[in-house]
């Protein structure tokens, strides 16, 4: 049956008058009187009948008004579906990034999430090269970090562009000839999955005859400040952490004595997560 003829029968059952209805359904009174021929024909039953001054249900319409409500109130949730109320969201909300942009990026926004969706828990933890695997396979909801080029398939949006610097000892002898000759003098440490072959480092190296010599490689860039203290490494990282490395006084960070380019700080998701009101929702308000 069609919709609109139901919602002319709640209307002529709520109001017990064919001009009220007809008021109430902004339509004339005609075309209510049309539909309510209708659904006499359909239900075969007067559904309305006058007594004296007014009209009166048939038990046939009464017991149809409960089911009316039913139907009504069924919609109005199906209608709610693709509107988000923060406040009722229940779920944990898996997110792997670096410690070095908890307190920059994420800390903020994630507290007034949780003011406004009080049921939201978050599990945040340290990105690793399987994270972007995990994020692939929609077993966590996002990374927050460099973009991943082998996961094409991943949604991203660009958080920030923080600019590479060096960060070596203070007392590191490069200091005392900042060039790119004493860069690559000295050993580095950089990420065991960076992509070596093209980051900016290498490139500058392959194109003006330079031999770089990786010393040390791991697999966050937290574990890198521990090796940097007293030696003669140098590690090529975001402004961001490297700024946080050395506000101890132990180590410097310093502009590259050649184009480092940028580091993209990105939040990624999977596709799978794309159109979810509650992800959407959570990926806009941490962007704010």
């Amino acid at each position: 049956m069609d919709l609109n003829l139901l919602r002319s029968l709640r209307a002529l059952i709520k109001e017990r008058h064919v001009g009220r209805a007809a008021d109430s359904m902004c339509v004339t009174q005609p075309a209510m009187s049309h539909s309510l021929r209708k659904l006499r024909e359909h239900f075969d039953d007067p559904l309305l009948v006058r007594t004296g001054k007014h009209m009166k249900l048939t038990p046939r319409a009464v017991e149809l008004s409960a089911y009316l409500e039913r139907i009504f109130s069924e919609i109005a949730e199906m209608s709610d579906l693709g509107e988000l109320h923060p406040e009722k969201i229940k779920r944990t909300f898996s997110i792997h990034t670096h410690d070095f942009l908890i307190a920059e990026i994420l800390a903020e926004p994630m507290q007034r999430i949780q003011e406004q969706a009080p049921d939201l828990d978050f599990a945040v933890n340290v990105c690793t090269p399987t994270s972007y695997k995990l994020l692939d396979e929609g077993k966590i909801d996002l990374v927050v970090g460099r973009e991943n080029k082998n996961y094409a398939s991943l949604r991203n949006s660009l958080i920030r562009e923080d600019p590479r610097v060096c960060l070596l000892d203070v007392n590191h002898p490069a200091l005392n000839d900042w060039s790119a000759e004493a860069v690559f003098r000295y050993p580095h440490v950089t990420l065991s999955y960076s992509d070596r072959v093209h980051d900016p480092v290498s490139t500058f190296a392959n194109a003006h005859g330079f031999k770089r010599k990786v010393r040390i490689t791991t697999e966050h860039l937290y574990m890198q400040k521990p090796f940097l203290e007293g030696s003669d490494l140098i590690a090529f990282l975001p402004k961001l952490f490297a700024e946080q490395a050395s506000s101890s006084g132990k180590l410097k960070a310093m502009p590259g004595p050649f184009d480092l380019s940028t580091v993209a700080i990105s939040m990624l998701w999977s596709e799978i997560n794309e159109n979810d009101p509650a992800h959407k929702w959570v990926r806009g308000a941490l962007s704010e």
